[in-house]
């Protein structure tokens, strides 16, 4: 059609990366409890929750060489889109500030766009039915078990000749991704603010009944 064309999500723009990370050993780092050198363990799951209770907490202090060598790489920073590759594949995770730097599991591939209104476009654009209908699929037409990093590099994607075309798609897409993080960081300020509260409670209950 005029004024649009057709290309692989790969090779939308210049620069982008599409990858899984490293798979991490961490049945060593495992504990229970918050504290110094501690840092969550983010699985998809995890990613997916509006609050990631079920991620793990990992000693980063006690890991070899390698094993941070392995961390380093499986961090995701704000701007990544995030995929689920196996179990219910295709999920799509914009990451915001919350998971800036986290260490998240290699069941997620990552999408990095250096172009920001390119990267909204297509981030919503996998989002859609579309997007997902490719990634459910493989080359043969059968149901796909396992989504690898080709898998979505070779996604067919429509972009215009104009990117301004898509510049209200784009604000609004924006939009919603601040409202997330502000959401974020609201819920994350209310938790301590709760915390702080009980625990004011319990110790002046305490003091009471000493």
């Amino acid at each position: 059609m005029d004024g649009w064309s057709v290309t692989t999500l790969g090779q939308i723009c210049s620069g982008v990366r599409i990858f899984k990370g490293p798979r991490l050993k961490s049945e060593n780092l495992i504990v229970e409890n918050e504290g110094p050198g501690i840092e969550p363990y983010y699985t998809p799951s995890a990613v997916l929750q509006e609050k990631s209770d079920s991620a793990k907490l990992l000693n980063v202090s006690l890991a070899s060489a390698k094993q941070i060598s392995t961390i380093n790489a499986v961090r995701v920073y704000r701007g990544d889109i995030v995929i689920t590759r196996s179990g219910t594949i295709g999920r799509v995770a914009y990451i915001t500030q919350r998971l800036d730097g986290a260490i998240v599991s290699d069941d997620l591939i990552r999408v990095r766009i250096p172009d920001e209104k390119i990267r909204m476009y297509a981030y919503q654009f996998l989002m859609s039915e579309m997007a997902r209908n490719q990634m459910l699929k493989n080359e043969y037409g059968a149901v796909q078990q396992h989504l690898e990093p080709n898998h979505v590099s070779n996604i067919l994607i429509p972009v215009p000749s104009e990117w301004s075309e898509v510049d209200l798609l784009v604000e609004k897409v924006k939009l919603q991704i601040a409202m997330k993080e502000e959401l974020e960081q609201s819920t994350s300020s209310l938790d301590v603010m709760t915390k702080d509260f009980l625990l004011r409670l319990i110790e002046e209950a305490n003091n009471k009944n000493a």
